[in-house]
């Protein structure tokens, strides 16, 4: 779909839709990046716990099917779950609730300028591969406020809160939906397209692929002169946004404890 050539990574990415053999790829990315992000960490102590919660939340997040699933494809290292698969920016974390989500997303991009540390995890050769899954962005449409009133989405809610418990458990699932539902009020009324998670791989940091996998689906939002949303928990992943044209919304104080950046990006035409 998209083939890029940063400044400083001579090799090309390629940002294109899921495949449907890359599933548990990409749950396995995002579950392992938002492991690390300051919502969850705050609301589940034990990593291994924390770890298993988020891979069963991002599961039904990326095998939904209203949800648009772009990944960013390449040369090196393919992307592992496990603890370690976090982003240098802390975790990924762009989250609001939309009209059923309870998923989070911050963008995990580090590019050059905004890497808070240097990728260590130098592949070996037996693990490299000329299409490696680098990155994976997570969005989703969400008709507007007034469009979640009928019956069908009230159904809908009930089923994903009652997944979330299971997930996540009943205590957490009840604090993570006090959290959502401060930065819902900051969220457009009126029909927007939603960001609900970015990861990039700990190989690729640095190579700017949250900025490409943003830069791909932004084109096409741009095209359709749609607002977008989303809520970044991190400073490195806001000013990322902010390059993107995003700008902040809202500072929003979580009952977790954290403060969340609640960002807007109005129509571009």
């Amino acid at each position: 779909m998209n083939d890029h050539r940063g400044d400083h990574d001579p090799a090309p990415v390629e940002v294109r839709p899921l495949r449907p053999d890359e599933h548990d790829d990409v749950t396995g990315l995002v579950g392992a990046t938002f492991a690390a992000d300051p919502v969850f960490t705050a609301l589940l102590d034990d990593p291994e716990e924390r770890l298993t919660a988020t891979t069963a939340l991002y599961r039904r997040v990326v095998d939904d099917a209203g949800r648009t699933v772009d990944v960013a494809v390449g040369p090196g290292a393919a992307a592992t779950g496990g603890p370690d698969g976090d982003a240098s920016d802390g975790g990924a974390s762009d989250g609001g609730a939309s009209e059923a989500d309870v998923s989070h997303a911050d963008a995990q991009d580090a590019d050059a300028s905004d890497a808070d540390a240097t990728d260590t995890n130098n592949a070996s050769d037996a693990d490299a591969s000329d299409d490696a899954l680098l990155g994976v962005a997570l969005w989703s449409w969400s008709p507007g406020r007034e469009a979640h009133k009928g019956l069908a989405t009230i159904v809908g809610h009930a089923t994903e809160a009652l997944d979330l418990v299971r997930d996540v458990g009943a205590r957490a699932a009840q604090q993570l939906g006090r959290h959502d539902a401060l930065v819902e009020r900051h969220r457009p009324t009126g029909p927007h397209w939603y960001l609900e998670a970015v990861a990039v791989s700990p190989a690729a940091r640095g190579r700017g692929v949250g900025s490409r996998l943003l830069a791909a689906r932004l084109r096409e939002v741009d095209a359709r002169g749609d607002v977008a949303f989303l809520e970044a928990t991190t400073t490195a992943s806001r000013r990322l946004y902010e390059r993107h044209g995003f700008t902040l919304a809202a500072e929003v104080v979580s009952p977790l404890g954290v403060t969340v950046h609640a960002m807007l990006r109005p129509a571009q035409r």
